[in-house]
């Protein structure tokens, strides 16, 4: 049972009591989650909440779920639209009116339609002469139906009516003592609804109760046994023995659909005898079947004298007779002696201190707040002047300046003024008014004083003054930007910060058009249209400014209006090093940072948009080079000489370039060419000259003189034929045939030679992994994933691995098998083999589940690309008890780029499952921060190539921290790859790395091991 119904705990226990009743002995067990309501309808709480009753249902399994009141249905409700609650659902106190007649969703109950209707023709029956009722409600989102029904409920009766909503408590009780018999109050907040900041409880009602001058009613039967007169209410434990009896139903085989939902719970006509009492309302002018409290207390008028009426009742006849004549005289003198009482009530308890004076200056009467201004000598002033008081002994001027006023006043004029009262340790401020009241002959008859007390409103004026300068000193001491804009595009004004930063005096920039700080003229032209387009939610754009160095800086721009004013809020962050950084990223992602070409990343994205264009087929050509002398030149002088070997073969090959080839960097002295639109001969002979212009280009150093020589692999290819990578070892096989042919030549790849003797075998791998499939021989292995920083043994991550038991039961390593899996498309059967055994080892041991922080598996790019595999996967991971937030799936980074729109949209359903996204190898395939921005990923995992050699290597170094600089940035982990030693580890660290992975932490292991350690 979820309860967020707030009518208090004995509401609770009758209802619980009621529901017992029902299922209690047929061996159900209840298990009851109240849920409180969010403080200051804080996200976050409301988010945990959320989140704890996911782990509560996804443990237990119920059968069914009772929900009490609406915060509880909305979240029964959202539980069943994420998949967690498979149950249905009985409802009550709740609005169910959307669910009436035929439904999918499983849900029934009974309907909370509160008896607005019944309560106002009770009171309009029991108040015969009823001046008005007042709705005293509260500002929850439930109380706005309540509020809508009473107004035209009551117009339709031409009931008269006002409306109590957001007012304090004190507030209430001071009004309620100001209301007449012939008025009535109804109660239309719950028990634990707040009214103003003050929980309407059973005591505060009671309270209430004792100072009214009018009888309270109740829409709820909290109220009604402690102060309310009575309703017509729903009582707590006949509906929940109504909602038992629906359980029941539902538990013993009936769909929870074809269960009506009830219009309307069990309701009744309830009473408070004392109140009954009270307000002199007879027994007689009620339904019959009432039900009625506080019956002890209760013995009406006619049991107390039962005897005595009898033996009296002719004589009374008689005498009613004569009461009837003389009620006439009497009624007139009543209301007389009634607006006379009234008006003494309204003097005596106004909050503002008040005297009556006659017509020569003496008091005539004073009321209670100026008796306690007045002290114990109060009494003494009554047929006195007001200004022989001892409070005015040490006040002469305003003692003065009162006998001047009444003086004025007792002449027929009205005077006001402010003056400090001096009240012993401290000054208070109060307004004094007096007021001449006339006789028929115009002559003052009477002068009201008043003095209000004005120190609430000195204490707000205080307030607001140091508000204002909070807000002022937050304005000034920001470390952001902050500028208020009118909507002609002028600075209102700015802050220190503003002015320092664009270099500005702030005199200057005040008064000065926004647009005149912009660096770019499109946004300068267009600002006020983009004004317009800023309402009261913030609007955020990355723009150029120039400061008074003419200097570009790029900001976060950020508008808001201000409530009702044509003044917009604009608040500035820099982001000048930032788009710096992307771009030098974005830079490293294309470029070769050693000879200034492309790197393999930006080759392998314009083949595959070459293989992937719809033009006419043409042939192209793709040469893989490798350097003869480049090993003998590093050997000999070192790395820096290499390095300048590369550069100046780099050079060579982009003078040598037709006008639409590229030459891009693969590697460490690899080089590729892409000729497009290139026949055969064409490319044989571009091939030729590149390697006799390399032959002719020498490096010289100390004297000594070295040839570039290389060997060309080639291949052909057309649109829609094969992959980038594909290509790239078709060309990478063709040259080392021309190496092992004698060097410095060029060798064209042929589909019948060396392809068909490595398809041969990979076709041998295929049969062998097809029967280990049948035959399930595969090892689960893991490796540890650990933090960088933190010295936290408990704290338990690992990719799973996988291993092939060969025909013979020995370990076959995964570098054997998969690449041949992943040409013949059996890489989504491994993927599948590796997730449900991963899956299912997880199940079986449930206390390694609760130590596990994360396991990563692996996807590859044809598991991606399949729609079948996708939805198994989904379908898998909602079937599983598993905690999605343990489980981690990894993708390379050429795999995500390559499928962009497939592994975004896959990625996005997995994380709405509660799973973690890491991209693999990054750095090293498609680098692009464009791609990544749009990713939606958890981890990042950089490749080994940048970590293998961080402590000898700056520049591997300055990459690994740009991608973990730039990753963070953008909300997402950093994991480092191949770390063999503590020192490398020691970088990672002093970099920022979030975890590591690699031999230094230990070697893949079975995944048994795991349990055991």
């Amino acid at each position: 049972m979820l309860n967020s119904y707030q009518a208090g705990m004995q509401w609770d226990a009758s209802f619980d009591l009621g529901l017992r009743q029902q299922v209690g002995d047929r061996s159900v067990w209840m298990f009851n989650h109240r849920i409180e309501p969010s403080p200051n309808q804080d996200p976050s709480y409301r988010l945990a909440q959320f989140d704890l009753l996911n782990e509560i249902i996804l443990y237990y399994q119920f059968d069914l779920v009772v929900s009490v009141g609406e915060q509880a249905l909305n979240i029964a409700l959202a539980l069943q639209d994420e998949g967690i609650l498979q149950a249905p659902i009985v409802a009550a106190g709740a609005d169910l009116s959307a669910y009436m007649g035929p439904r999918e969703r499983r849900i029934t109950g009974i309907h909370e339609q509160l008896a607005i209707r019944e309560n106002l023709l009770l009171i309009r029956q029991l108040i015969p002469d009823l001046e008005a009722v007042h709705l005293l409600i509260d500002d929850q989102p439930g109380s706005e139906h309540i509020r809508k029904a009473f107004i035209q409920l009551a117009d339709q009766l031409a009931i008269p009516y006002t409306l109590w909503q957001e007012q304090d408590y004190e507030e209430v009780k001071a009004k309620t003592s100001l209301l007449s018999a012939n008025e009535a109050i109804l109660l239309g907040v719950l028990q634990q609804a707040p009214t103003g900041k003050t929980q309407l409880t059973e005591q505060r009602v009671q309270s209430l109760s004792m100072v009214s001058r009018a009888p309270m009613y109740s829409l709820w039967e909290y109220a009604v046994g402690n102060g309310a007169v009575g309703g017509f209410v729903t009582q707590p434990k006949p509906l929940g023995e109504a909602i038992g009896n629906m359980v029941l139903k539902v538990l013993l085989g009936t769909d929870v659909r074809d269960v009506a939902i009830n219009a309307r719970g069990p309701q009744t006509y309830l009473f408070d005898s004392t109140q009954l009492n009270r307000w002199k309302v007879s027994r007689a002018n009620l339904a019959t079947g009432s039900e009625y409290l506080n019956q002890q207390a209760y013995q009406s008028w006619s049991q107390r004298y039962q005897t005595s009426l009898m033996m009296t009742g002719l004589s009374l006849f008689a005498g009613l007779l004569l009461f009837a004549l003389w009620r006439a005289y009497g009624r007139a003198r009543a209301n007389l002696l009634q607006q006379k009482k009234q008006l003494s009530s309204v003097f005596s308890q106004t909050e503002q201190a008040c005297a009556l004076l006659d017509e020569n200056g003496h008091v005539l009467l004073i009321n209670q707040a100026l008796m306690d201004l007045l002290g114990d000598r109060a009494g003494f002033i009554i047929g006195n002047s007001l200004l022989d008081s001892h409070i005015w002994e040490h006040q002469s001027a305003l003692k003065q300046q009162l006998r001047e006023g009444i003086a004025k006043s007792l002449s027929g004029d009205a005077v006001h003024f402010q003056a400090e009262f001096d009240q012993g340790k401290h000054s208070i401020l109060y307004d004094f008014a007096m007021s001449p009241q006339l006789d028929h002959s115009n002559r003052v008859e009477q002068v009201v004083l008043e003095m209000r007390n004005l120190a609430l409103i000195q204490q707000q004026h205080r307030q607001l003054k140091q508000s204002e300068t909070h807000y002022r000193l937050l304005f000034e001491q920001s470390p952001a930007l902050l500028m208020l804009v009118n909507r002609l595009g002028v600075i209102v004004c700015c802050n220190k910060v503003a002015a320092k930063h664009l270099g500005y005096p702030r005199k200057q920039l005040e008064l000065s058009q926004l647009r005149s700080l912009y660096g770019e003229a499109e946004q300068q032209t267009t600002l006020l249209e983009y004004l317009d387009t800023v309402g009261k939610h913030k609007v955020t754009r990355q723009i150029a400014y120039r400061n008074s160095k003419n200097q570009q800086l790029w900001f976060k721009e950020s508008f808001v209006r201000m409530a009702e004013e044509d003044v917009f809020m604009l608040v500035c962050e820099d982001v000048t090093a930032t788009r710096s950084l992307a771009e030098e990223l974005d830079f490293h992602a294309n470029f070769d940072l050693l000879t200034g070409i492309y790197n393999r990343g930006f080759f392998e994205r314009r083949l595959e948009l070459l293989l992937g264009s719809s033009q006419d087929n043409q042939l192209h050509a793709l040469l893989f080079i490798d350097l003869a002398q480049f090993k003998v030149i590093n050997d000999t002088f070192g790395h820096g000489s290499g390095d300048q070997a590369l550069k100046q073969v780099a050079g060579v090959l982009e003078q040598l370039l037709p006008r639409s080839a590229i030459v891009a960097r693969l590697g460490s002295d690899e080089f590729a060419i892409l000729l497009e639109a290139c026949s055969q001969q064409d490319s044989l002979d571009f091939a030729n000259r590149v390697i006799d212009r390399l032959n002719d280009s020498h490096y010289v150093r100390d004297e000594r003189m070295f040839s570039f020589g290389c060997s060309i692999g080639l291949t052909l290819f057309q649109q829609q034929q094969g992959s980038a990578q594909e290509l790239i070892a078709q060309a990478d096989n063709a040259c080392f045939t021309a190496k092992s042919l004698g060097r410095n030549r060029v060798y064209l790849y042929q589909m019948d030679d060396q392809m068909l003797l490595e398809r041969q075998g990979q076709m041998e791998w295929v049969t062998r992994i097809q029967q280990a499939l049948r035959e399930e021989r595969f090892l689960l292995y893991a490796q540890a994933i650990v933090p960088v920083t933190a010295n936290d043994d408990d704290y338990l991550h690992y990719e799973v691995l996988l291993r092939m038991i060969d025909e013979a039961g020995r370990i076959v390593p995964p570098g054997a098998f998969l690449p041949a899996a992943e040409n013949y498309n059996l890489a989504d059967q491994i993927d599948k083999v590796v997730i449900a055994k991963s899956l299912q080892w997880l199940a079986e041991n449930p206390g390694h589940l609760t130590r596990l922080n994360m396991c990563s598996m692996n996807l590859s790019g044809q598991s991606l690309g399949s729609a079948e595999f996708v939805e198994w996967l989904l379908n898998t991971l909602e079937n599983s008890a598993l905690p999605m937030n343990k489980l981690c799936f990894e993708t390379t980074e050429t795999v995500a780029i390559a499928n962009l729109d497939i592994a975004t949209e896959f990625f996005n359903k997995v994380r709405q499952l509660g799973c973690k996204i890491a991209l693999d190898d990054f750095g090293s395939g498609l680098s692009s921060f464009g791609y990544l921005k749009n990713l939606p990923i958890d981890y990042l995992k950089i490749d080994g190539i940048f970590i293998r050699d961080l402590e000898n290597d700056h520049m591997d170094a300055a990459i690994v921290k740009s991608i973990n600089q730039m990753a963070h940035v953008m909300g997402k982990k950093t994991i480092a790859e191949f770390v063999e030693n503590d020192g490398i580890n020691q970088i990672l660290s002093e970099i920022g790395v979030d975890y590591a992975q690699g031999y230094h932490f230990g070697k893949p292991v079975p995944i048994e091991m795991l349990v055991l350690n």
